[in-house]
């Protein structure tokens, strides 16, 4: 039946709209509606619910003052051009205020061409006009100046109006302009006395894609607002829909994104191009992604309402459907999506076979979560029968850190290697080999990664190409195994390199928690040199932070995080964010490395005592080089703080090699510091030369440390230019990063040097903030403080004990006796605690009395 609808209102008291109380003025809505000229066409196109015709009813209810309108409401029988002609003359007939209808197009053009006023005609449900679509485009061929025409569809205009689009008389407004945005949809509510935040607003256009029907459907904020839109879309989306294309896009729905050959795959319709070009033009269903026009999309709320609505209607082929898309997505080199259908086609060896085929690295990446659920509906015992669920079994177990089941797993597919086709057999070994190497990335044993990363390298390099599909994500993963070996055992170049391929080739491969891992590791090396900027955008850039992470693929992070933090002055909120000791039994090198941090950045806050414990826990007597290297580093400057230099220099030696790592440097300079806390001067100096020629290797920590120990030696020669020149040079490496920690690490001498060069300091604002909030390693603890005050006698020996004079020098020059010269340095030695002159140098230094 035909709908002549005209709107009362004030202005046009003979024409009149559809009602729109309670309705949102949308500005931009109705400026786009107000660029056609007259004589042109607007198009305005949506699916079912876009808010077409509110928008268009409120648009012309304000344009009604200046503008008669002319709306004819379409119905199916409108596709009759003679009831179509009815509909339109009668509307105009009212809105005009004429009488007498024009019997053709061009009687009609002519009276319209002498109209005085502006006319607006309104076609509504514009999809109903195919046949009469000629008679249209006919009336806006003539030149009619007072005249515009508005076309509002579910579907694109009929090839006769789009004609208008080659000339320029043609403008659109689409789905996308429709489409409230959160600002709209919150301004909406706020007319119902609603009020919504930006992020509620936001999260309810992404609910609903920004469908008029969703976002102001009156239940939208309760339980009951899916159930309501979907009744909504079944009625005005599939019950429009014939049964054929209804079929075809309920199993099209279940596809991760649409192109021909996809939805061919899953239905079978070698007219499956045609079909989705109809549903994107006619239907306005699909989108193309700007980031992937070459495939489709289903708008936003119908790809949820349509997977839901397959379940129910072509529940009984859902397997069949998912398989076949599983296949074709193996096909395509797109793993991801092969394994998840594959697991919700439900067959266990379908899933295996794609599993261990093509999507094996994944375990590491996307489809994690679908490797974690394979247990729950796998029955175990088709692990017996074929070798691949064995395999893909055992890797659903690595990724829950399931050593014990995935070496069951593991040997029972190898026992039963020879049963597998041949062509299928490379790829099995390929994924065995993998879960070997991940188990030993989890246990982070070094020598095993090294061993099983070389037998799985060894057997891809030994195939053809193509043999074993998820050859490239197995290399990114064993990239990132193999930088984490080097990160241990000290070749950081090494570790560097490996680990910045596998960040790049793991995030191609989609393999998250492998490139959050190597981003980790990365993180983690810059740390180590104090390259703190670089190693806080790697710390933070991914956060493998799920609780079902194994902890091996966080820590580094982590550390670098709590690192970052110290160097920059922070050390209570780094030793938050690396976390507490690690527990009794875990010797991996990451736990070790967090025990040897905590000690570090306790050390800075002044807690030696504390600091020992921490290191005494830290791991095992021996580790991988560079955790033993920065054990003897920390032991060195405890000993330091604790005032015993001998000691210091005999720890930091076993770490002092060929400069190759910044731990090298690191210890170089503590043997400095105490060779010059001992006196020895020129020992210092020699040790801080090597440093010096090795700067690119040490890292702008240790560099900041080597010249703020330069400018200490200068001090006690009485350079003070060559002062000025350490600590500024210091000063200029430090600030590029913010690095405030090793000015803590020097001691109370190198604070004094800075105060006494105030000037230097007030160059760098923001880096002289951070110092002054940083207090030197604590140079007096419990056990430091004196149980007995230094006599004034004895306070004139204790400053001749640095120099090289005897005990006879010094009777001489304070006119006393040797004996009385020895009773006041055993007096020293025992309330200072110490048993040898240059540990009571030291421990006099440390506590203020030289």
């Amino acid at each position: 039946m035909t709908h002549v609808i005209d709107n009362v209102a004030p202005a046009t008291v003979d024409s009149w709209l559809p009602p729109v109380a309670g309705g949102l003025l949308r500005r931009r809505l109705h400026e786009a509606f107000d660029q056609g000229r007259s004589g042109d066409l607007l198009v305005v196109t949506g699916p079912a619910g876009s808010g077409k015709t509110t928008a268009l009813a409120m648009w012309a209810a304000d344009a009604a003052g200046a503008a008669r309108i002319a709306w004819v409401s379409l119905g199916p029988l409108d596709g009759d051009p003679g009831v179509f002609w009815t509909s339109l003359t009668t509307a105009v007939d009212r809105a005009t205020g004429t009488t007498g209808r024009p019997e053709t197009v061009g009687l009609l053009a002519r009276s319209l061409e002498q109209l005085e006023e502006q006319l607006i005609i309104v076609l509504d449900n514009g999809e109903h006009l195919r046949r009469s679509a000629g008679m249209v485009s006919a009336l806006l061929s003539h030149d009619m100046p007072q005249v515009r025409v508005i076309f509002a569809a579910r579907e694109a205009p009929a090839a006769q109006l789009s004609r208008l689009r080659l000339i320029g008389r043609l403008t659109e407004v689409g789905p996308d302009d429709l489409a409230f945005n959160p600002r709209e949809a919150a301004q909406f509510w706020s007319l119902r006395q609603r009020t919504l935040t930006p992020a509620e607003a936001t999260a309810l256009v992404d609910r609903t894609g920004g469908l008029a029907a969703g976002v102001c459907a009156p239940d939208v904020h309760t339980a009951g607002f899916t159930d309501v839109l979907a009744d909504f879309l079944r009625a005005e989306l599939l019950g429009r829909l014939p049964a054929e294309h209804r079929d075809f896009l309920l199993r099209c729905s279940l596809l991760d994104d649409l192109d021909a050959r996809s939805a061919e795959a899953v239905t079978g319709r070698r007219d499956a191009a045609r079909l989705l070009d109809h549903l994107r033009r006619e239907h306005h269903l699909l989108v193309r992604p700007a980031e992937e026009p070459e495939r489709l999309r289903l708008r936003r709320p119908y790809a949820a309402f349509l997977r839901d609505e397959a379940r129910l209607v072509i529940a009984e082929h859902l397997p069949d459907v998912h398989a076949r898309a599983a296949q074709h997505y193996a096909e395509r080199d797109r793993p991801e999506a092969a394994l998840r259908h594959a697991a919700a086609s439900g067959r266990s060896q379908l899933a295996a076979e794609v599993g261990v085929r093509v999507a094996a690295p994944l375990v590491l990446g996307a489809a994690r979560e679908v490797f974690l659920g394979l247990p729950a509906w796998v029955p175990a015992r088709d692990a017996v029968r074929h070798p691949e669920t064995a395999t893909v079994l055992a890797l659903a177990a690595v990724a829950r850190d399931d050593e014990h089941t995935a070496g069951a797993y593991a040997r029972l597919a190898r026992e039963r290697f020879g049963e597998v086709a041949t062509e299928r057999r490379l790829p099995m070994q390929a994924a065995l080999c993998l879960g070997d190497l991940l188990l030993a990335r989890q246990r982070e044993d070094v020598e095993a990664i090294g061993r099983t990363m070389t037998t799985l390298l060894e057997l891809l390099d030994a195939t053809v190409p193509g043999l074993v599909p998820a050859a490239d994500g197995m290399r990114a993963i064993a990239a990132e195994c193999l930088g984490y070996a080097a990160l241990w055992t000290g070749d950081l170049t090494l570790a560097r390199s490996s680990l910045e391929a596998s960040a790049v080739h793991s995030g191609q491969q989609e393999l998250t928690l492998a490139s959050g891992a190597a981003l980790g590791g990365l993180a983690l090396v810059h740390a180590l040199r104090g390259d703190v900027g670089q190693a806080a955008q790697l710390a933070y850039a991914r956060d493998p932070a799920a609780s079902d992470v194994p902890e091996a693929y966080r820590r580094p992070a982590r550390l670098a995080r709590g690192l970052v933090l110290w160097l920059r002055g922070a050390a209570s909120d780094a030793l938050t964010v690396v976390g507490a000791e690690p527990g009794d039994r875990d010797d991996r090198p990451s736990a070790y490395a967090t025990g040897l941090v905590r000690a570090r950045i306790l050390l800075t806050l002044g807690d030696v005592p504390a600091a020992r414990e921490a290191l005494a826990a830290a791991g095992p007597a021996t580790g991988p080089s560079l955790l033993d290297d920065w054990r003897a580093v920390t032991t060195a400057e405890l000993h330091l703080a604790e005032g015993r230099p001998a000691k210091a220099v005999t720890a930091a030696g076993y770490a002092m090699r060929d400069g190759r790592t910044p731990l090298d440097s690191h210890a170089c300079i503590v043997a400095a510091r105490a060779h010059l806390a001992g006196g020895e001067l020129n020992a210092a100096s020699r040790i801080l030369e090597a440093v010096h020629r090795t700067s690119a290797t040490a890292g702008p920590w240790a560099q900041v440390n080597a010249w703020l120990a330069e400018s200490l030696i200068a001090d006690r020669l009485g350079h003070e230019g060559a002062v000025r020149i350490a600590i500024g040079t210091a000063l200029v490496i430090a600030d590029v990063d913010g690095l405030v920690a090793p000015f803590g690490e020097v001691g109370g001498e190198a604070r004094a040097l800075l105060d006494r060069n105030r000037d230097l300091v007030a160059d760098y604002p923001l880096l002289s903030v951070r110092l002054d909030a940083v207090r030197p390693v604590a140079s007096v603890t419990v056990s430091d403080r004196l149980l007995e005050d230094l006599t004034d006698r004895e306070l004139a020996v204790l400053r001749y004990l640095p120099s090289l004079l005897t005990v006879r020098d010094v009777a001489a020059e304070l006119s006393v006796s040797q004996n009385t010269v020895k009773t006041h340095v055993r007096s020293i030695y025992r309330k200072l605690s110490v048993g040898t002159r240059r540990d009571a140098v030291g421990r006099a230094r440390r506590l203020g009395l030289l």
